[in-house]
C-alpha cells in the first residue's frame, strides 16, 4: 500500500516538486515573513527525503490483522458499538519515512508524517507555545472537568522539571460543556472570558498556527477528500448558526473546531470519545524532547519534535508518551454533538485504493488546467506581439 507516501510523492516528472509542494501545502500565510524562504526551504527538503524512498516498503504501510473499522458501527453508521479491541503483538517502527496503516478493507485508519513541517518552522512554532505557555504562566488544573480522569497532575510527566512548562490550554473556538450536548456552543472560556491577555495571546498563537494548520487541511484532503468535503460543509453551517465560532473561525483553513495545546502531558490508553466518529483528529507535536512512542493498534511508533500523526482516534484507542526535554502536543478536535447539528450524515469509508485513484483524476485535471493557462499565456503573448 502506497498511499502515505503518494500523499508527499506525487509524480514529480510530471508536476515538479514546486507544484508538488504548492499543491500539498499551499502556499504559506507568511508570504513577507523573513522565515518563508526557510520554511519553503525545509519543505522542499522534506519532500526530496521522503520522494527518494523506494514505495511499498513493510517500514512504510501496512495492513493490520484482523481490524475492521466498519466493525465499530452498525450498517448505518449511526450507533456506537461496545466491541473491545482484539489482541494484537506489538510491532516496533523506527524511520524517517511516513507510515500508514489500514484495516482488513484497505481502509486507512492510521498516518504518521515526521518532519511534517521542517526544522526552521518547527522551532518557531515552538518558541511561540513556549512563550504563549510562560506568559499566561499554563500550569495543571487540580480542578479541571477531567482532572479525576486522563487530566490529572500524574499526567504531566516533567512537571517537576525547572524552566519547563506543564499543563493544557484550549483554543477551542465552538464547543459544549462536557454532559451538556444539547446546550448552548461557545469558544473556551480560556480564550474569551479569563482576561485580555489570554485572547491576545491565543489569537497570536492561532496566527503562528495556520502554517500547519492549511498542510493539515490539504494532507486531509488528499488521504480523504469526500470526508474533507463534508467536514467543511459542517463547518459552513456551524459557522452560520453561531457568530462567535464564525468570527473566531474566520482565518482558520481547517474545519477542526478547535486545538488543544499540550504541555509535557503523557496521555494513557483512551479514544476521543467526543470527536466525529470515523472522523480524522491530527495531532502535531513540537518541542525539545529526544524520544516519543505512540501506541496504537498493536504498535509502537517513534517520533520526534515535528511529527503529525492522523488517526481515527474517537474509535482506534491509543497513547502517547515522551521523554529528554519539553514536549508540546497540538491536538486538532472536532466534537460530534455539534456535527449532530448540520446536515451531513454519516462519515464515508473510502478505500485506499479509492482514494489513490481520486488522486490520479486530480492529477489529470491539474494538468490539463495548467496546459489550458501555458496555451492562454502563450495566446495572449503572440497577439500583443502581432503575430
Amino acid at each position: 500500500m502506497q498511499l502515505a507516501r503518494a500523499v508527499l510523492d506525487k509524480n514529480p516528472d510530471a508536476l515538479g516538486a514546486d507544484e508538488i509542494v504548492l499543491r500539498m501545502f499551499g502556499p504559506s500565510p507568511w508570504e513577507e515573513s523573513s522565515h518563508d524562504t526557510e520554511l519553503v526551504d525545509d519543505t522542499r527538503m522534506a519532500f526530496a527525503r521522503l520522494g527518494n524512498s523506494p514505495c511499498g516498503s513493510e517500514e512504510s504501510s501496512g495492513v493490520v490483522p484482523g481490524f475492521r473499522l466498519s466493525s465499530f458501527v452498525n450498517d448505518d453508521q449511526s450507533e456506537w458499538t461496545a466491541q473491545k479491541m482484539p489482541a494484537f503483538q506489538p510491532q516496533e517502527w523506527k524511520g524517517s519515512e511516513p507510515l500508514a496503516l489500514c484495516d482488513e478493507d484497505d481502509v486507512a485508519v492510521l498516518y504518521v508524517f515526521p518532519n511534517f513541517l521542517g526544522k526552521a518552522a518547527g522551532t518557531i512554532l515552538s518558541a511561540r507555545l513556549v512563550e504563549m505557555g510562560k506568559t499566561l504562566k499554563i500550569k495543571p488544573d487540580a480542578k479541571s472537568t477531567d482532572s479525576g480522569g486522563r487530566d490529572n497532575p500524574n499526567s504531566y510527566k516533567r512537571r517537576m522539571m525547572k524552566g519547563e512548562i506543564s499543563g493544557t490550554y484550549n483554543m477551542v473556538d465552538i464547543w459544549t460543556a462536557i454532559g451538556h450536548s444539547g446546550g448552548q456552543a461557545g469558544p473556551a472560556a480560556e480564550v474569551v472570558a479569563k482576561n485580555v491577555q489570554h485572547f491576545v495571546e491565543a489569537r497570536k498563537t492561532a496566527d503562528h498556527l495556520r502554517v500547519s494548520s492549511m498542510r493539515i487541511d490539504h494532507v486531509i484532503q488528499c488521504v480523504d477528500p469526500e470526508q474533507h468535503r463534508l467536514m467543511h460543509q459542517a463547518a459552513v453551517e456551524l459557522r452560520s448558526q453561531c457568530a462567535a465560532y464564525r468570527d473566531l473561525s474566520y482565518t482558520e483553513p481547517t474545519y477542526f473546531h478547535g486545538k488543544v495545546v499540550h504541555y509535557n502531558r503523557a496521555t494513557s490508553w483512551h479514544r476521543d470519545k467526543l470527536d466525529k466518529r470515523l472522523g480524522w483528529n491530527a495531532v502535531l507535536t513540537e518541542g525539545s524532547y529526544t524520544q516519543g512512542i505512540f501506541r496504537a493498534l498493536g504498535h509502537a511508533f517513534e517520533y520526534l519534535p515535528g511529527t503529525l500523526i492522523l488517526i481515527r482516534g474517537a474509535v482506534i484507542p491509543h497513547s502517547a508518551d515522551f521523554d529528554g526535554g519539553q514536549r508540546v502536543g497540538i491536538a486538532y478536535l472536532t466534537r460530534d454533538d455539534l456535527i449532530a447539528r448540520t446536515s451531513i450524515g454519516p462519515l464515508p469509508l473510502m478505500t485506499c485504493t479509492e482514494v489513490l485513484q481520486h488522486m490520479a483524476i486530480e492529477d489529470e485535471r491539474r494538468r490539463v488546467s495548467l496546459r489550458a493557462a501555458d496555451f492562454d499565456r502563450a495566446r495572449r503573448g503572440g497577439a500583443e506581439a502581432g503575430v
